[in-house]
């Protein structure tokens, strides 16, 4: 009988799309969010203690979850192989969080809402001034603009003077 469905590696996998379970972080364990790709599997990650690693991406989730700029990651810090003189601290991604996880990762206690900003298009500046900004979670001041651009005139313009 043909095999109508698909090739030849269709009948050797499981055809039903089991969903991952949602992992936890322990003690050694941080959230981070994914700053920028540098290649040879190397990311810089913005961590849940506002410290930007370098993170290695671990084989085993290499093929399995694609790692883009602006994902949620599970990162644990590597203790040892530390040196002063490196700009960076460094870190493995154990673990890539779906969008539908935000949820309950806000929920969770250590959780730092930082994560959640648009980090990835911010400047050196911003990250200073997001780094000092306190989140609450409760309401947000209209005061607390995160993102000032500077290609904005402060002048307004009348449209009948042009």
């Amino acid at each position: 009988m043909p095999n109508l469905t698909g090739g030849k590696n269709y009948k050797k996998t499981k055809h039903a799309a089991e969903k991952p379970k949602f992992v936890e972080k322990t003690d050694d364990q941080q959230y981070g969010r994914i700053l920028q790709i540098l290649g040879n599997r190397n990311t810089l990650a913005y961590c849940n203690d506002n410290i930007v690693r370098l993170c290695h991406i671990r084989g085993s989730i290499r093929k399995d979850m694609w790692i883009n700029v602006g994902d949620i990651v599970l990162v644990s810090v590597r203790d040892f192989l530390q040196d002063k003189k490196d700009k960076y601290e460094k870190a493995d991604i154990l673990y890539k969080y779906d969008r539908e996880d935000y949820s309950k990762l806000k929920k969770q206690e250590g959780f730092n809402e930082k994560l959640l900003f648009s980090l990835e298009t911010s400047t050196v500046e911003e990250l200073k001034r997001i780094k000092e900004l306190r989140v609450s979670n409760t309401l947000v001041n209209n005061d607390d603009i995160i993102f000032d651009h500077e290609d904005v005139d402060e002048e307004d313009i009348d449209i009948d003077d042009i």
